[in-house]
């Protein structure tokens, strides 16, 4: 069986990672992967990349790559929280150059969408 295209991101991520940050995890499946540390099972947030209609980005049609942090924690103001630890921490892991994240949360989706995340950031 040939390997699959998100299983190939996971271990692309994995092998990008520096020795120290924990034990790297990830599940993966046709349309996406999750990639996480430490904990056997995601945690609430971790990083992901998956295919996804245009339509829960920008509210047009066709399909796209999403590849960013996610926090989905039950309450927003717990996601809230956890992207403020990862923005105050950005320099460590932003290049000066790079372009900045696009941060997505439930109220900033199209309309209508019931399938709006919490919160997260998109790179």
């Amino acid at each position: 069986m040939e390997p699959d295209l998100f299983g190939l991101v996971a271990e692309v991520a994995r092998s990008l990672c520096e020795d120290g940050l924990g034990t790297i995890h990830s599940r993966s499946h046709q349309y996406g992967t999750k990639v996480w540390f430490d904990a056997d099972k995601p945690p609430p947030s971790y990083f992901e990349a998956q295919v996804m209609g245009r339509r829960d980005i920008d509210g047009e049609k066709g399909i796209a790559i999403e590849i960013g942090w996610h926090g989905e924690a039950r309450k927003e103001q717990e996601n809230e929280l956890l992207i403020q630890a990862l923005m105050e921490r950005e320099y460590r892991w932003r290049k000066p150059s790079a372009t900045r994240p696009k941060r997505v949360s439930a109220s900033t989706r199209p309309s209508g969408d019931e399938s709006a995340r919490p919160g997260s950031i998109q790179t």
